[in-house]
Protein backbone atom coordinates (compact mmCIF):
# COMPACT_ATOMS: atom_id res chain seq x y z
CA UNK A 1 0.00 0.00 0.00
CA UNK A 2 2.79 2.47 0.80
CA UNK A 3 4.47 1.77 -2.55
CA UNK A 4 1.24 2.83 -4.23
CA UNK A 5 1.24 6.11 -2.29
CA UNK A 6 4.91 6.68 -3.16
CA UNK A 7 4.16 6.28 -6.86
CA UNK A 8 1.18 8.61 -6.66
CA UNK A 9 3.32 11.20 -4.86
CA UNK A 10 5.98 11.04 -7.57
CA UNK A 11 3.36 11.46 -10.29
CA UNK A 12 1.73 14.42 -8.53
CA UNK A 13 5.11 16.03 -7.90
CA UNK A 14 6.07 15.65 -11.56
CA UNK A 15 2.71 17.08 -12.69
CA UNK A 16 2.95 20.11 -10.39
CA UNK A 17 6.55 20.75 -11.45
CA UNK A 18 5.65 20.54 -15.13
CA UNK A 19 2.64 22.83 -14.73
CA UNK A 20 4.71 25.41 -12.86
CA UNK A 21 7.41 25.28 -15.53
CA UNK A 22 4.89 25.79 -18.34
CA UNK A 23 3.13 28.56 -16.39
CA UNK A 24 6.41 30.39 -15.81
CA UNK A 25 7.42 30.17 -19.47
CA UNK A 26 4.03 31.21 -20.82
CA UNK A 27 3.78 34.17 -18.44
CA UNK A 28 7.31 35.29 -19.35
CA UNK A 29 6.54 35.08 -23.07
CA UNK A 30 3.27 36.96 -22.58
CA UNK A 31 5.15 39.70 -20.73
CA UNK A 32 7.48 40.08 -23.69
CA UNK A 33 4.87 39.86 -26.46
CA UNK A 34 2.22 42.48 -25.71
CA UNK A 35 -0.11 43.63 -28.54
CA UNK A 36 0.72 46.95 -30.18
CA UNK A 37 -3.00 47.79 -30.44
CA UNK A 38 -3.07 48.73 -26.75
CA UNK A 39 -2.10 52.13 -25.45
CA UNK A 40 1.28 52.61 -23.80
CA UNK A 41 -0.30 52.57 -20.34
CA UNK A 42 -2.23 49.37 -21.03
CA UNK A 43 0.90 47.69 -22.43
CA UNK A 44 2.81 48.68 -19.29
CA UNK A 45 0.05 47.27 -17.06
CA UNK A 46 -0.06 43.99 -19.00
CA UNK A 47 3.72 43.65 -18.84
CA UNK A 48 3.68 44.35 -15.12
CA UNK A 49 0.91 41.82 -14.46
CA UNK A 50 2.57 39.07 -16.48
CA UNK A 51 5.98 39.81 -14.99
CA UNK A 52 4.68 39.57 -11.43
CA UNK A 53 2.84 36.35 -12.31
CA UNK A 54 5.98 34.88 -13.94
CA UNK A 55 8.13 35.77 -10.94
CA UNK A 56 5.62 34.20 -8.56
CA UNK A 57 5.45 31.03 -10.63
CA UNK A 58 9.26 30.91 -10.85
CA UNK A 59 9.56 31.21 -7.07
CA UNK A 60 7.07 28.38 -6.58
CA UNK A 61 8.93 26.30 -9.17
CA UNK A 62 12.22 26.89 -7.35
CA UNK A 63 10.61 25.86 -4.06
CA UNK A 64 9.29 22.65 -5.59
CA UNK A 65 12.58 21.83 -7.29
CA UNK A 66 15.00 22.67 -4.48
CA UNK A 67 13.00 22.07 -1.29
CA UNK A 68 14.52 19.38 0.90
CA UNK A 69 12.54 16.17 1.03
Amino acid sequence: MSAWFAEIFVAVEFTVTLLLLVTTLVAAICAIVVPKALTAEQRFEKRLEYTVFAIGAAVLLALVLFAPR
